[in-house]
């Protein structure tokens, strides 16, 4: 069980910020989701400033100067080249300034506009420098690698993908970092840029005029989506003489072509069809429902049984799903739920409904 660390001690919290970098190889953040690190990582910072104005007892000095972090300020250099020699050991590249991720933002902000500013000023300690030139990009860098490599990527996921990455909210990162990068590096004209910002901007526009936009993309999906559908549609119903059975389908295929009607004819009644659209739904439409082919085949089952029994109906429940079915048309007429189109066919065989044009008139509610 994780204890409240506003109730633990001094010393207690002390081996619990020590516990926690040794189990996550970092010092906390104050940017982390997690409340605990972020706790950790308040409590760090008061005692750093503690520290620096002599307000600990010499057994928390003691203590605090033995933890595993850098007890001096907050985010020194050293701490950060940590930090970006863990990043690039873990992820075989820089951070990017794109980046979602705050924690890698951050990390790249202090690439860019600290640790090269101190290279270029040659501000940097021998020590540092050397650790820094044995990050592969960190020193040579004519243009900033990570643009390179995000122009790179973004080739790379167009042509996986057939199109650019949607621009706005995604929640997948990559496409939100790619669509940012894109938004930022053709905001005004080339020809007012740098070469080096120009020929960035103009080598995204070739790749804008070779992709279609992921909208676009998918308009393009969906009109080819709608018309396999409706073949679909028209191949069943002059196959089956019927509208598929929804749900009663087996068969997730069934149950699409059922959700692809039901659209379909929404669209029909809103007038959102083409005119080809508008004569194939409509088609379609002159198909019966399942439950109405079925209806209409026990009724030409019962004629003909009739005028092969000599008028003669099924009588018992020996002979089967005719006379089920001639039962329940007739419990439906009694509760007066038989639809008066049925109501008048059904009395065309005599015998098969009780006499009267309503259950109600026939007295037998």
């Amino acid at each position: 069980m994780t204890h409240n660390p506003r109730s633990m001690t001094w010393e207690e919290r002390c081996a619990h910020l020590a516990t926690w970098v040794n189990l996550n190889g970092r010092t906390p953040s104050q940017l982390s989701e997690d409340a605990l690190e972020r706790s950790c990582y308040g409590w760090l910072t008061e005692n750093r400033k503690k520290l620096q104005a002599g307000k600990l007892t010499p057994t928390q000095e003691q203590l605090f100067r033995a933890l595993p972090v850098s007890v001096v300020s907050r985010n020194t250099i050293h701490d950060r080249m940590d930090e970006l020699e863990r990043f690039y050991t873990a992820n075989g590249r820089l951070p990017l300034t794109t980046a979602v991720d705050s924690e890698e933002k951050s990390l790249a902000t202090f690439l860019v506009a600290n640790l090269r500013a101190k290279i270029k000023k040659g501000g940097l300690g021998a020590a540092l420098l050397k650790r820094a030139e044995a990050i592969p990009g960190v020193v040579s860098f004519a243009l900033i690698p990570d643009q390179e490599q995000t122009l790179h990527e973004l080739s790379e996921y167009a042509a996986r993908n057939g199109h650019l990455p949607p621009f706005g909210v995604s929640d997948n990162k990559e496409e939100y970092r790619l669509s940012s990068w894109i938004r930022n590096n053709t905001r005004g004209r080339p020809e007012d840029k740098s070469p080096t910002l120009r020929a960035r901007h103009e080598a995204i526009l070739l790749l804008m005029d070779r992709y279609p936009a992921a909208a676009d993309m998918e308009r393009e999906r969906a009109i080819r989506r709608r018309e396999e559908w409706l073949r679909d549609l028209e191949a069943y119903t002059e196959e089956h003489q019927h509208h598929p059975p929804g749900t009663r389908g087996e068969g997730e295929h069934l149950k699409r072509l059922t959700a692809a009607l039901t659209a379909f004819r929404k669209d029909l009644g809103a007038g959102k069809l083409s005119v080809e659209e508008e004569v194939r739904v409509k088609a379609i439409l002159t198909f019966p429902s399942i439950q109405d082919y079925e209806w209409q085949s026990s009724f030409e089952a019962l004629v003909e049984y009739a005028a092969s029994h000599d008028g003669r109906l099924p009588g018992t429940w020996g002979e089967g799903k005719l006379f089920s079915w001639l039962t329940f048309q007739r419990r439906q007429y009694r509760k007066g739920t038989l639809a008066r189109d049925r109501i008048e066919r059904l009395r065309v065989i005599e015998g098969a409904l009780p006499a009267g044009t309503h259950a109600a008139e026939a007295g037998e509610l």
